[in-house]
């Protein structure tokens, strides 16, 4: 199938400026494009599912992958809970690779972001954290410690289309010290296997590792004011990240709105880079996906889009680089693996 990255995730702010900084200054992601376009672009509204839209965006390079941030002014935006659950389905978290789950917490929290777990080793293989950003996105923090974890940043790679020629200008970026780039984006799903099985049949995901984790025994019934939690989870190899599906048990998170603009503020959308958008198109349709817009070449004829919503109600992109001149072209990013940092391993 012709995914072979995860070219960018999509996030809805109410502060774009802040959001900005946030990953910029922070992280160390680098701002690439900004743009704007004013009520009347008839194709944005078909393209997004929206009426009358109008907004601000600016694009992150993220080392191996891009962030693209919107500041919706119409249709005007729903706000997102600043602690939402990450067992509400939908996208829920971003989370980076670093090379010190410490130090890399301790500069975010320094930074204005609030704490959601602190800092711990988890069976000797990683050291994870979470914060939420300025908007309230979960961000994890994972740092690897020895082999043996299914998330090992150095099974990722940057594959670029068109391939990288010898001419080609490249601008990568190598976030801020500490930070490698996105070790993999979760999502909260109600039906695991039957999602799972669209992104590995229709999109041609590779099923990377399955695994749970029942805590409630230890930590208490969650009804009865315990913390403790019941899921399962899926890793897909997405090429450049893995995809985390997990489904909660216990607490069950609240439904995703198969129709949640996405505009509303939060983790919006998933952008997948692909070397055929006609062939995938077709196959993800087969499987359930319903477009917006079937994909169409943008004007410039650098690239082509179709924008959609899988069977479970999150929204999706596809983005098909026709010309190393695209300014989201995979070339400018480049894999954990190639990056001169790595995280010590024991």
């Amino acid at each position: 199938m012709p995914i072979h990255a995860l070219n960018h995730v999509g996030l809805s702010s109410p502060d774009l400026p802040r959001l900005v900084a946030f990953y910029r200054d922070a992280l160390g992601f680098q701002e690439t494009f900004s743009f704007s376009w004013p009520v009347g672009n008839t194709a944005a509204d078909e393209g997004l599912g929206l009426v009358d839209s109008a907004a601000d965006v600016t694009i992150l390079n993220a080392g191996n992958l891009y962030l693209e941030l919107f500041r919706f002014h119409s249709p005007e935006p729903a706000p997102q809970a600043m602690d939402r659950p990450v067992q509400d389905e939908g996208i829920t978290h971003l989370c980076l690779e670093v090379t010190d789950t410490d130090a890399v917490f301790a500069r975010l929290v320094a930074a204005g972001a609030a704490v959601e777990s602190e800092p711990t080793s988890v069976v000797g293989v990683i050291r994870i954290a979470a914060v939420r950003d300025p908007d309230g996105n979960v961000v994890e923090l994972q740092q690897t410690l020895k082999d043996g974890s299914p998330t090992d940043a150095r099974q990722l790679a940057v594959v670029a289309t068109p391939a990288i020629g010898a001419d080609d200008e490249r601008k990568v970026v190598t976030p801020a010290e500490g930070v490698l780039g996105v070790n993999h984006v979760g999502l909260s799903t109600g039906s695991l296997d039957e999602h799972v099985a669209f992104y590995r049949d229709a999109a041609g995901l590779t099923e990377h590792a399955r695994s749970g984790w029942d805590t409630t025994e230890r930590d208490g019934d969650p009804a009865d004011g315990g913390t403790g939690s019941r899921a399962e989870h899926v890793l897909l190899h997405a090429g450049n990240v893995f995809l985390d599906l997990t489904e909660y048990a216990v607490p069950r998170g609240a439904a995703l709105d198969p129709q949640r603009p996405i505009n509303d503020h939060g983790l919006t959308h998933l952008c997948f880079d692909v070397s055929d958008i006609d062939e995938l198109h077709a196959s993800m349709v087969a499987g359930g996906m319903t477009f917006h817009r079937a994909p169409s070449a943008m004007p410039a004829g650098l690239s082509a889009m179709g924008y959609a919503r899988d069977p479970f109600g999150n929204a999706l992109e596809l983005i098909e680089n026709r010309s190393p001149k695209a300014f989201m072209w995979c070339g400018h990013l480049r894999s954990l693996t190639d990056l001169p940092q790595r995280t010590d391993l024991s």
